[in-house]
């Protein structure tokens, strides 16, 4: 059995034009004060960022797009590779952004991004495209390719 190791998560919000995003988001959704707040004002980019469970949030914002990054955190100067073990590494992330998806605050969203980057270790090559031929159809021949990334859009489901 293959154990997925989770080395990141971004969560993607793509705003209505007319939404609007209000300036303490990072308490908004973590409850607290950020730990670090920069203001890049060439790219009218804020980034909000600070301790989430194991892990450091950074909570992007620019004109109709936030960006949630959940990221390992740096341990006595070297940075671990993961966050955790899938799907259990997510959790955190998920946990605090699903009452601010529920609040009045939250805003006009036509399109929401959930981006993983999963790791797990083979002892080579060949074994590794062996084992995502169990969940993935499509998986190029071990000498066709050097890496793999596998994506999907779906639908958005209407209520």
């Amino acid at each position: 059995m293959v154990e997925w190791k989770v080395r990141n998560v971004r969560l993607t919000f793509f705003l209505a034009p007319d939404a609007s995003v209000p300036s303490d988001l990072w308490q908004t959704i973590v409850g607290e004060e950020p730990e670090d707040v920069s203001w890049q004002r060439l790219q009218n980019l804020r980034i909000e960022s600070g301790p989430v469970a194991d892990g450091i949030l950074k909570v992007l914002v620019q004109p109709m797009r936030i960006d949630c990054l959940h990221d390992p955190a740096e341990t006595f100067g070297t940075p671990p590779e993961v966050l955790g073990s899938f799907p259990h590494a997510v959790d955190p992330l998920i946990g605090i952004m699903d009452p601010w998806l529920e609040c009045d605050a939250f805003p006009t969203t036509p399109r929401i991004a959930l981006g993983l980057t999963l790791h797990f270790e083979t002892r080579d090559r060949r074994a590794e495209y062996q084992s995502l031929t169990q969940f993935v159809d499509g998986v190029p021949n071990r000498d066709e390719a050097t890496d793999f990334m596998y994506q999907i859009n779906r639908p958005v489901l209407r209520c």
